[in-house]
């Protein structure tokens, strides 16, 4: 009589090669997790460089705060891994900031050895860091 079903060890040669790949997997997983949501956050830093020019067309210097131009309220998702804040605004100047909230995987992401945690844009359109962009 033949016996159908698995053994104990085929299922436990089974799991033990379910987790290696597991844990090939998730370093990779989590990378890609946190270039999505750093592309996710860009994308709301140019919009308030744009915001910013608009405010301006309208008062004698750029806004000096995420609020005053609409940044990155409560509603969007990039609020709950970054902190926006405008810093350095003056009549002519701005620079909108992008940080990483401790606690939620972003204050580790890196590209190329470049530390992709604080993001910023200015009126110029210059990016930092530049490895990030």
């Amino acid at each position: 009589m033949r016996r159908r079903g698995f053994t104990l060890v085929e299922l436990a040669i089974v799991l033990a090669v379910a987790a290696v790949l597991a844990s090939l997997a998730l370093p990779s997983y989590q990378g890609v997790v946190r270039k999505s949501r750093r592309a996710e956050v860009q994308a709301v830093l140019l919009e308030a460089a744009l915001r910013q020019e608009r405010w301006r067309a309208d008062h004698p210097e750029y806004a000096t705060t995420a609020a005053d131009i609409g940044a990155a309220g409560p509603q969007d998702r990039s609020a709950r891994y970054y902190r926006i804040e405008v810093v350095d605004s003056t009549s002519t100047t701005f620079k909108v900031r992008a940080e990483a909230v401790a606690g939620q995987g972003q204050e580790h992401d890196r590209q190329d050895g470049v530390m992709c945690s604080l993001l910023q844009i200015d009126q110029s359109r210059v990016r930092s860091p530049v490895g990030c962009w």
